[in-house]
């Protein structure tokens, strides 16, 4: 109401003091539990929508089970990257006295998210731009049955080119 200057009604301050919660949970919890499980649910709840955010992610296009798993676990390891990022940023800031306040969570997710995501790019160009091409070639242009000879010399070329 402060934002769009409209009076803020009796009745509103007078529930704003008040937590109501809809439960299915049966008569065996005490009120402190359902809360405390309530929080930890929409701490849940907050860390999907900023992975949706910064990933970027609307919806998942129709593959299989597997495609879809696998894409799941990669943002996911992606978001882990990324939370650990936003945790050692903060521990430095607190370490330099710099007021957390101002700085949204948000951005650095943001932030960090963009980072981790240019330095895999980026790991992921060099194990491309620069190795065998004769070896690639002769990998993919193989009958597919004979392929698994060739993997390992393959691995080679890629893991050397990284290393060096």
């Amino acid at each position: 109401s402060s934002k769009s200057g409209a009076k803020i009604q009796p009745q509103t301050l007078e529930y704003a003091e008040w937590v109501i919660i809809a439960t299915s949970l049966g008569v065996d919890y005490f009120s402190e539990e359902i809360l405390h499980l309530y929080r930890c649910r929409w701490q849940v709840e907050l860390l999907f929508k900023r992975i949706k955010q910064n990933l970027k992610i609307n919806s998942l296009r129709p593959a299989t089970e597997k495609y879809v798993l696998a894409l799941i676990h990669l943002w996911l390891i992606v978001w882990a990257l990324t939370e650990r990022q936003v945790f050692l940023a903060y521990k430095h800031l607190a370490e330099k006295d710099i007021d957390r306040q101002r700085i949204s969570v948000w951005d650095l997710c943001s932030f960090f998210y963009l980072r981790v995501t240019h330095i895999v790019h980026a790991t992921w160009t060099l194990l491309i731009d620069d190795f065998d091409v004769e070896l690639l070639a002769k990998y993919l242009l193989c009958h597919k049955s004979s392929r698994s000879y060739h993997n390992y010399a393959f691995i080679l070329c890629i893991s050397n080119t990284f290393f060096a």
